[in-house]
């Protein structure tokens, strides 16, 4: 129907992913159970299987899910073969089948069908002459029973702002031209704001393609182009400014980081003999920040994937080169200290052997000890190397590396899976300032998974959104990026969302095509680079009263 008439399905869309979430304000978790029941009496079932598992992933759990079909026989109709006053409970026989199949703790063993057929008599006699007919009234009767059975959140539980569907902007890949002030500068031909001016894509070193990892290809078909992103509303009074001016011309800003004296590092993916890391001074004033330090590719090489970025104690400054396959350590002045793996040798550290060799590493985190905790594993954009016939490349799990402050082994521990205490990749890695318990944004499996400093399971906390970073503010309080979705999450330690930052996908004003690592100045503002623009974002926070 979307070829055949285009406009229906873009009226449809409309309604249904804009005008419908941007007005209502049911929770997620609400809206999934009154789909479940609208699913029931309109009889969709190949929607109602899909829909099972999203409803189960947002927390509604299976007791709940059995009994949605349980209150669904007193509203559902006649069966279109009975007489009228006969039983509906034909209608929900294949739900009930449905449930029956699924491995989600809905599943319904043994001799189940004579029981949940008494349950359910039970439910009509109870209900009986409150039977209703025809679409409109099952719909309603559904949705009724669903939000006042379902509704009530948690008491005492915190407070989320209301969040709503919107498109995904076109990822311009890096190649936007911005000018002073973090303006994107129009495309010749008239193009529209917020599409700017394309430049060639920076170069980077060539890496096989996503296999043997669970998340190769979007395993639900459709293009990431094509995604509804789940945007939160902002209600934490910030605003935006760009306070740094970066050559025209460069690429995406992966990370910024704020040094001690409230220098400010940006780390940039440029092409092949320009420079990728600036210094930059402090904040004076309104006035953008002035340029003081360069670090060109004599001192660091040419980083073929420009990553994470972290400032230890110390004011080192370590740089994270995914493609590259090192971790470097630079000095207060941009010298090289110590690298960590091997330039373009992409394999398994195995410190038995005395191999100490990098897969993927994309950030990095300190312990409040000096303690060094590198995340590795690109999983859907890079090979997972398993079946590779290199002896130190064979591994291929993302991992954690524990390294103390001088680069000394202490531990690693593997994802390369999904579920319960296992990970798919390491996008983002911080440690709680509190208890040092180590958080890794897992991105693609959209979820935060919680390890001690050692290495032991704490647990998986699921979220609506892309974890592309994870971090502790100033006051120890979580934050995520929530990357393609364009936004920065201040989130509890559960990860329900307390307030959000940014205006979703985009290239304009506040707006991220992928909001990625972020730091907080003294004075609580918040910074971030964008992957696809090579612009720094500046989250100046609401003033005290």
């Amino acid at each position: 129907m979307a070829v055949t008439d285009p406009e229906l399905i873009e009226t449809f869309d409309n309604f249904a992913f804009d005008e419908v979430l941007r007005h209502g304000n049911l929770d997620a978790r609400t809206r999934l159970m009154v789909q479940l029941a609208s699913m029931i009496a309109s009889q969709a079932l190949r929607e109602y299987r899909v829909m099972v598992g999203a409803a189960l992933t947002f927390g509604v759990s299976p007791v709940e899910v059995r009994e949605i079909v349980y209150q669904a026989v007193p509203y559902v109709g006649r069966h279109p073969s009975r007489a009228v006053g006969t039983s509906s409970f034909p209608r929900c026989v294949p739900f009930l089948k449905r449930l029956r199949r699924r491995r989600s703790g809905c599943m319904m063993t043994g001799n189940w069908f004579p029981k949940w057929k008494s349950v359910i008599r039970r439910r009509e006699v109870e209900m009986n002459g409150r039977i209703f007919t025809g679409g409109g009234a099952i719909a309603l009767g559904m949705n009724l029973t669903a939000m006042l059975a379902f509704s009530q959140a948690p008491a005492g539980g915190p407070q989320s702002p209301g969040w709503f569907l919107l498109g995904s902007a076109p990822d311009p890949g890096g190649r936007l031209v911005v000018g002073p002030g973090g303006r994107v500068i129009p495309a010749a031909g008239g193009a529209g704001a917020g599409r700017g001016a394309a430049i060639p894509a920076p170069a980077v070193a060539a890496v096989p393609g996503c296999k043997n990892s669970p998340l190769c290809g979007n395993r639900l078909g459709g293009a990431r182009s094509a995604l509804q992103r789940v945007e939160w509303k902002q209600t934490m009074g910030y605003t935006y400014a760009y306070p740094v001016d970066l050559p025209e011309g460069g690429g995406g800003v992966s990370a910024v980081q704020i040094d001690s004296k409230g220098n400010m590092w940006v780390f940039q993916r440029n092409a092949v003999g320009k420079p990728q890391l600036f210094e930059f001074g402090p904040k004076l004033g309104g006035e953008a920040r002035k340029l003081i330090r360069t670090v060109g590719e004599d001192l660091i090489g040419h980083q073929d994937k420009a990553h994470g970025m972290a400032i230890d104690a110390e004011d080192n400054v370590w740089i994270c080169d995914a493609n590259g396959a090192t971790v470097m350590k630079l000095s207060p002045e941009g010298k090289l200290l110590m690298t960590l793996g091997v330039k373009g040798k992409r394999g398994d550290w195995e410190e038995a052997k005395g191999q100490r060799l990098l897969w993927q590493p994309l950030d990095l985190a300190f312990a409040p000890n000096g303690d060094i905790y590198i995340g590795e594993g690109h999983s859907n954009e890079s090979p997972n190397d398993t079946d590779s016939d290199d002896p130190t490349n064979n591994l291929g799990a993302a991992r954690v590396i524990h390294l103390d402050k001088t680069g000394k082994f202490i531990r690693q521990w593997y994802g390369n899976s999904v579920g319960q205490g296992k990970f798919s990749m390491v996008h983002g890695i911080a440690v709680d300032p509190k208890n040092g318990n180590v958080w890794l944004a897992d991105r693609e499996e959209y979820r935060l998974v919680v390890y001690t400093g050692d290495g032991k399971f704490v647990k998986t906390v699921q979220m609506r959104n892309l974890m592309c970073a994870v971090a502790f503010d100033p006051h120890g309080d979580l934050w995520a990026a929530s990357g393609q979705d364009g936004q920065l999450l201040k989130i509890d330690q559960n990860g329900n969302v307390v307030g959000a930052v940014g205006n979703g996908s985009g290239t304009g004003e506040g707006q991220f095509i992928e909001s990625n690592y972020m730091v907080w100045d003294k004075q609580d503002n918040l910074y971030t680079g964008d992957t696809s623009v090579g612009r720094v974002t500046e989250m100046l926070a609401a003033k005290k009263k």
